[in-house]
């Protein structure tokens, strides 16, 4: 399958990576020191979990999307905040059958891609993966490496099995999903805890949930999340809030968001709590946790 990693950081490296190893046509776009170092010598994944390997990439990486367009399926893994100008981007390299599956934080980008690329090319996408960019060409991964995918509309089709079974053929673990926006309202409310409370901390989030105050925090945050789902008529699990609790407990996982604020980039604070503090007013739930996080973030946010 033709494939194109439409953002070559952590997410789209680490799984662009995976399928070219399995053999996939894989073309990676990227700009900057990346664009450089995977024409130069590759893309490495230094993997505990997986083993470490290496890509070739010089064939395959290019600034322009349409280069070597028409693709199958796009991996589509920028920031949320790029979504629009990466979308124009990629416009002139789809063909009539390219499925663009998102791979990107928030519950937004779908219609936003819908919108520039028409509804019916979009794939909705959760991916679960811890992983950073440690410098141009090289991703670290610590652990997890799974995808959820699914029509926005339920339909359970044969382009979201043949998406499964590409990222099989990698030794990707995928699941269909016949209710993606609920799979991804699930990231959502464990993100919205997980990337600030870590960012703000500097801290992996099982050492800020051992203390009882940082236990209680993490759990309002993710309850607020979860009235503003139930608001926007999105059902998720009742178990949600525990489930993801315990996890969170279990392993001391840092996130994208402190990444970012550490290295002085750009966050992706409007897809995450500002998005549950817009929605949360819009339906008159009061998110006071997701507000306090959102303004302390705010302050000192890079740009």
């Amino acid at each position: 399958m033709k494939v194109l990693v439409m953002g070559s950081g952590a997410v789209g490296g680490y799984f662009g990576a995976n399928l070219a190893r399995a053999g996939e046509d894989v073309y990676f776009v990227a700009r900057g020191p990346q664009l450089e170092a995977l024409r130069r010598g590759g893309l490495r994944i230094n993997s505990a979990a997986r083993g470490d390997f290496t890509v070739s990439t010089r064939a395959g990486t290019t600034a322009e999307a349409a280069q070597a367009g028409p693709y199958d399926l796009v991996l589509f893994a920028t920031k949320s905040y790029d979504t629009e100008a990466a979308a124009a981007q990629i416009l002139p390299a789809l063909g009539p059958g390219t499925v663009v599956l998102s791979l990107q934080n928030g519950v937004n980008n779908e219609a936003v891609l819908g919108r520039i690329l028409g509804n019916q090319r979009v794939m909705g996408g959760v991916a679960y993966v811890e992983a950073a960019l440690i410098e141009p060409g090289v991703i670290r991964h610590s652990s997890a490496g799974r995808v959820i995918v699914g029509e926005m509309d339920g339909s359970l089709t044969s382009r979201v099995q043949a998406v499964c079974d590409l990222f099989a053929r990698a030794a990707v673990p995928c699941e269909r999903s016949p209710d993606i926006a609920a799979a991804k309202w699930e990231k959502l409310l464990f993100n919205c805890a997980l990337n600030p409370m870590t960012a703000l901390a500097r801290q992996g989030i099982a050492s800020i949930v051992a203390i009882p105050e940082g236990r209680d925090t993490c759990r309002r945050v993710m309850e607020e999340v979860r009235e503003v789902a139930r608001a926007a008529g999105v059902a998720l699990p009742e178990d949600a809030v525990q489930r993801l609790l315990a996890f969170a407990a279990s392993r001391d996982m840092h996130s994208s968001m402190e990444y970012d604020l550490l290295h002085g980039r750009r966050l992706e604070l409007e897809a995450l709590n500002g998005v549950i503090l817009r929605l949360g007013r819009r339906h008159g739930v009061q998110t006071p946790v997701n507000e306090a996080l959102y303004a302390l973030l705010r302050a000192i946010a890079p740009g």
